[in-house]
């Protein structure tokens, strides 16, 4: 079985309550994990990351022998397949070589397309190798195509629109070969989210800052080479202006300060798509704690044990951390000071609210809070985001004309 790394051991103890074969949790150093193979026999179920298989493709290969079924867990994570091993993430050209030895393959995941449909590819090449040899003919058989000049060469890219008939043809093969849960058929008794939209003004420092960026690219000492640049610039000073050495919180700060003292009572979660906020964040909150990339799964694990026991009851966290392997249905509210590019990000880490038990199911209603600054890049990415369910890429290339339009 493949997970998320952060998910190893959570999938161990799911594991063992319910498969009593000898469990091997491939991790730890070179060393540990070539001693570990070893030990792999035909009655091992091994549980492995995606890391460490791109690591040690040419080791696990010897052992596909052993193995019945290949179990992919979070399946959207290969979405990003074409045909070339060149173009490809060398996790999905090393899952792709030792699933190829193995007879049986199971995907599982909530999100099998985060945006558009032609993302399903990914996960029915994994399944289906030889029907699904090529990208570009599974494409150009369900899906219309536009052209995208640029100065250098021209780029065909899939639209999203399905071509007569081809959207019914594809639905009714994945009928064929899915089994699907919807979480509110199964879980009947989950409340529903109360989502706010929280509009704020700009701090007059933070705004003097924040139009002179979008206007000459350039603020005092922070200049930006490029749009780029610029988009996340202007994204940073609408989280918070010190990121950038601007001696001002921003008007985000202000509100999750003033609410954590208006509330001290709730159970809050605080995430954002960056890092650096967090950590200046958390230097204003004594008993808090942070988790994003650098945090080590045992700090993690611990964290959310304390957070659920109500030890703790203040998290700073990055989003794509802790979108996956995270239960904190303790949580009376998911505070984003920003939401990621991927629409299905947002909605996953919005899921960490929701109690796995019919026990655990809160007498209050839980909030989620969307902080906005008006007038600002926060609107442009929430009407791209949660509206439109644009590609990360389409809100990075449209974003100029956005900002021309409100000069």
């Amino acid at each position: 079985m493949v997970t998320p790394k952060s998910l190893l051991y959570q999938w161990r103890t799911e594991y063992k309550e319910w498969n009593n074969d000898n469990i091997l949790v491939i991790d730890g150093t070179i060393a540990k994990r070539q001693k570990l193979y070893k030990q792999i026999t035909k009655n091992t179920s091994v549980l492995i990351s995606y890391d460490t298989l791109k690591q040690d493709e040419d080791t696990l290969i010897k052992y596909t022998k052993y193995f019945d079924v290949i179990i992919i867990d979070e399946a959207h994570r290969i979405r990003n397949i074409k045909n070339s091993r060149k173009t490809q993430p060398k996790t999905v050209t090393s899952l792709l070589t030792i699933s190829n030895k193995i007879e049986k393959r199971i995907a599982l995941t909530g999100t099998p397309a985060a945006n558009q449909s032609d993302e399903i590819y990914g996960i029915l090449k994994f399944l289906f190798p030889d029907i699904f040899a090529s990208y570009y003919y599974f494409r150009d058989m369900y899906f219309y195509t536009d052209d995208i000049y640029t100065s250098q060469n021209t780029i065909t890219k899939c639209n999203g629109i399905f071509k007569p008939g081809m959207k019914q043809e594809l639905l009714e093969f994945l009928d064929l070969i899915s089994i699907q849960r919807k979480r509110k058929e199964v879980m009947k008794w989950l409340p529903k989210y109360d989502i706010q939209k929280i509009k704020l003004e700009f701090n007059k420092m933070q705004l003097e800052a924040y139009d002179s960026i979008k206007q000459y690219y350039e603020y005092k000492d922070i200049i930006c080479l490029s749009d780029l640049e610029q988009l996340t610039c202007l994204r940073q000073i609408t989280n918070c202006p010190k990121v950038l050495d601007i001696p001002d919180n921003g008007s985000k700060f202000n509100y999750i300060l003033d609410y954590i003292k208006d509330y001290p009572e709730e159970s809050i979660i605080i995430v954002s798509t960056f890092t650096r906020p967090l950590q200046l964040l958390k230097q204003l909150l004594n008993k808090s704690e942070l988790i994003i990339g650098e945090t080590k799964s045992s700090k993690r694990e611990l964290i959310k044990q304390q957070f659920q026991s109500k030890r703790l009851k203040l998290i700073l966290a990055n989003i794509a951390v802790v979108k996956e392997g995270f239960t904190l249905d303790t949580a009376d509210t998911i505070i984003f000071i920003d939401s990621s590019y991927i629409y299905t990000d947002n909605i996953q880490c919005m899921d960490r609210l929701v109690p796995v038990s019919i026990d655990r199911v809160h007498d209050k209603t839980q909030k989620i809070i969307l902080l906005l600054l008006e007038n600002s890049i926060d609107e442009y990415v929430y009407d791209m985001v949660y509206v439109k369910k644009a590609t990360s890429t389409d809100i990075i290339n449209n974003y100029k004309k956005y900002i021309k339009e409100r000069k």
